[in-house]
């Protein structure tokens, strides 16, 4: 059964006394890190999560259960908060502890033998923490939510909104399991002399994003590289779209091959779930007579037999908009990267692969489309270049002003 969203009422002056004293909390946060000042950027760390809580109750959008997991706590905690806040005020609700003693795992003992545990390698995936901290201290710390944990105890350990250089397979490997929402990228196929074109070892890789994941790992891809990729990782193959560009891209190639103004996206996942969010488009062709109708939906092909029942007949008025092509038309951008993609298109992806505060990481990053597309939707990110040069372009492109839209359209 889905659980209820919570929703806190606020005030316009309330509302805006909250997020100053956020941005403030993120400032001092920062400043003390810089200082080393551990012990005061922890609590301005504290003070920031209490603070997203109330705003995202504030926006009815999210679980009791949603705000605990964002702001890496338990979902009582995140209840006591909210419960402060609205009986007290935010004065009360920044001046003590929540529950009214520290949790175990805020131990400096624990932190420094765990911190210690993670450099040396000892421990390497988030189960093997997990069990470390119960069999060692007998805290039960759920592995979905070991993340956040660890951005308070070193949020060095995943920087999230940065661009990173390096090898994305050496900076990834240190990282706990299942740290971000979705990979979103394009790959280097290895398919020109261009020196940022150099195809990575699919065989390593693959288990690396799918570990890292807790969503779909996407990449974009044109033939060869295409049939490469999938037969590489056919097990956790799930489907494909095809980008119809406004113009071709082979042009030195069209005495023995037709102008190619296509491109694949690959759409990969270890699970069997992930998060998709359909953006439905306006009917078009065979379907446009139909919108507005009653009609009854049935088949008896076995292509839809599930337990060895047919499919099921469905009785509805068609809708004037469906669901999406897997044929999407885009505009070809130019000016920051030779295999520079469509902002837009990938807007597109974040919304229906990943939802308003998830994080999104493009290990080939290249002019930081992704990256840059995440900002605009609400989400976080994390980029990795190893060239130079385009590192130098994503950081100036994340870097510049921006208005993020979360209203988590569909």
């Amino acid at each position: 059964m889905a659980r209820k969203r919570s929703k806190l009422t606020m005030s316009r002056t309330q509302l805006t006394e909250v997020r100053q004293r956020l941005r403030q909390a993120e400032q001092q946060e920062r400043e003390a890190r810089k200082r080393g000042e551990t012990s005061v950027a922890n609590v301005a760390w504290e003070h920031v999560q209490r603070l997203k809580a109330v705003l995202m109750a504030t926006s009815g959008k999210h679980t009791l259960d949603e705000i605990a997991l964002e702001c890496g706590c338990a979902r009582s905690t995140a209840h006591i908060w909210l419960e402060k806040f609205t009986r007290v005020g935010l004065p009360a609700l920044l001046l003590s502890s929540a529950t009214g003693r520290p949790s175990r795992i805020a131990d400096p003992t624990v932190q420094a033998e765990l911190r210690a545990g993670l450099r040396e390698g000892e421990l390497y995936t988030a189960d093997e923490v997990v069990a470390w901290l119960r069999l060692t201290y007998g805290i039960e710390c759920p592995a979905q939510s070991l993340y956040y944990w660890m951005r308070k105890l070193d949020p060095a350990s995943l920087p999230v909104d940065q661009t990173i250089l390096g090898d994305a397979i050496e900076v990834m490997a240190p990282w706990l399991d299942q740290c971000v929402d979705a990979v979103i990228s394009d790959f280097p196929a290895g398919l020109t002399n261009a020196p940022h074109d150099k195809s990575p070892p699919l065989e390593r890789l693959w288990p690396l994003l799918h570990r890292l994941s807790r969503g779909v790992v996407i990449t974009t891809a044109s033939q060869p590289f295409a049939s490469l990729c999938v037969a590489s990782n056919l097990k956790n193959f799930r489907h494909d779209w095809v980008m119809r560009k406004n113009r071709g891209s082979n042009f030195a190639c069209t005495v023995r091959q037709p102008m190619r103004d296509h491109e694949h996206v690959l759409v990969f996942c270890a699970k069997t779930n992930w998060t998709f969010n359909p953006q439905r488009e306006q009917r078009r062709g065979s379907g446009m007579h139909m919108a507005g109708r009653m009609t009854t939906w049935m088949s008896r092909s076995t292509n839809y037999r599930e337990s060895g029942d047919e499919f099921k007949p469905r009785t509805g008025i068609v809708t004037e908009d469906r669901v999406p092509s897997s044929v999407q038309d885009i505009q070809v951008e130019t000016g920051l990267h030779p295999q520079q993609k469509s902002l837009n298109f990938f807007r597109y992806l974040v919304r229906t692969y990943s939802n308003p505060g998830d994080i999104i990481l493009d290990p080939y990053c290249g002019s930081a489309t992704t990256c840059r597309a995440a900002q605009l939707e609400g989400r976080h990110f994390v980029g990795i270049e190893i060239d130079p040069e385009r590192f130098r372009v994503a950081q100036k492109r994340v870097a510049e002003p921006f208005l993020p839209d979360y209203s988590g359209r569909r």
